[in-house]
């Protein structure tokens, strides 16, 4: 190997080190430096949030739906990006409404608990101390169980 060809890679071996470390020291993530710039993100917040369907029945009870049996080809994540991606009330609110409609259409063949409507919610919990209880099983349970905070975003409407 030439002496340029050398000095040519010491430089962009250089580069790529200082790029890596300076992504490293601000915490951020700046394309090529990054893992996986298709999909990576710093998390900068202590609160991480779920969106969650629920449930009303005939008799005013409240359930948590599981998203892969009820409203498939959609699991929880993929639902989740559903609501994550659209942001417009309105339209949040119109997919409720046809999640309600494919439910009421699904229970009469597959014999599901009536519903009078479905809720989406936003479940806040704290990240440090899912973070915290990483190994302990019954200790994340504990905390994913016990959200920060809990808010209705949107009701189907009964017909």
């Amino acid at each position: 190997m030439t002496f340029k060809k050398k000095i040519l890679l010491l430089f962009l071996l250089t580069i790529l080190l200082l790029g890596h470390s300076l992504v490293r020291l601000a915490g951020d993530e700046w394309w090529p430096f990054s893992n996986y710039p298709m999909y990576s993100a710093v998390f900068k917040s202590d609160i991480i949030a779920y969106h969650e369907i629920w449930a009303l029945d005939e008799e005013g009870m409240e359930e948590k739906l599981a998203v892969s049996k009820y409203f498939q080809p959609y699991n929880d994540r993929s639902l989740e990006e559903v609501f994550l991606y659209n942001k417009n009330p309105d339209r949040r609110q119109e997919i409720i409404e046809i999640l309600h409609r494919w439910y009421e259409k699904q229970s009469s063949t597959k014999n599901w608990k009536k519903i009078r409507s479905l809720k989406l919610y936003k479940f806040e919990y704290n990240f440090s101390a899912l973070k915290e209880n990483q190994g302990s099983k019954e200790s994340l349970l504990g905390v994913r169980n016990n959200p920060v905070r809990k808010t209705a975003l949107h009701e189907s409407k009964s017909d």
